[in-house]
């Protein structure tokens, strides 16, 4: 039953994922601006991040600065964005340890998410975040759409952001994403816009 369960909720990702990148292209994606919490977005996604490392020897660090400010965004997408990062971290560290962090610096709050995993090539660096590229790696059982980074990029860049890479092949990874507190805070928030089933079923499966 279990696998049962982990399969659909692969392929719902899959899909979603496919439907964000397509609305993305199509000039489609609308953001619902709100005041979000973004201690309430990290560590929600520090827990689940907790459940995705309990079957490997990986252990999960956090240091996150306690009372950051709020910022006006679309919360479900910004936590999709630390999802994205983390559930990246987690798929290509086999061991070590992943570290995630969140301060306030000059008007911004930059998170950062930290592994020991496989590492990236400098070649593939270049590509990484074009849509359906992937960076070459040894992993097997790894898989994916090659969307997620691409999506997250593209999510960052609307909030006003922009999101970093330091890696180096067999010393890790590290992910930083810098998201201005004001950047969206005069702009009214459109009607909420009807997601199809299958994105709803993702809100469900990050809370």
């Amino acid at each position: 039953l279990q696998k049962v369960i982990d399969s659909g909720n692969h392929l719902l990702t899959l899909i979603n994922d496919v439907l964000d990148i397509s609305k993305i292209e199509a000039g489609m994606m609308t953001l619902f601006i709100e005041d979000v919490d973004v201690n309430v977005a990290i560590n929600a996604t520090a827990a689940i991040a907790k459940g995705l490392v309990k079957d490997k020897p990986v252990e999960l660090i956090t240091d996150i600065e306690e009372n950051l400010p709020h910022i006006s965004g679309d919360k479900r997408r910004i936590r999709q964005i630390f999802l994205n990062l983390v559930s990246n971290a987690v798929k290509f560290t086999p061991q070590g340890s992943i570290t995630i962090t969140g301060h306030h610096q000059n008007g911004e709050i930059v998170i950062s998410v930290t592994d020991t995993g496989i590492g990236i090539a400098l070649e593939d660096q270049r590509n990484i975040f074009e849509p359906f590229k992937q960076a070459q790696h040894d992993l097997r059982n790894v898989i994916g759409t090659g969307l997620g980074l691409s999506i997250t990029k593209h999510f960052v860049e609307a909030h006003g952001g922009r999101i970093e890479l330091i890696s180096e092949p067999g010393k890790g990874s590290k992910f930083q994403v810098s998201l201005p507190v004001d950047y969206l805070k005069d702009q009214q928030a459109p009607p909420s816009e009807t997601q199809p089933a299958a994105a709803q079923g993702r809100d469900h499966m990050a809370e």
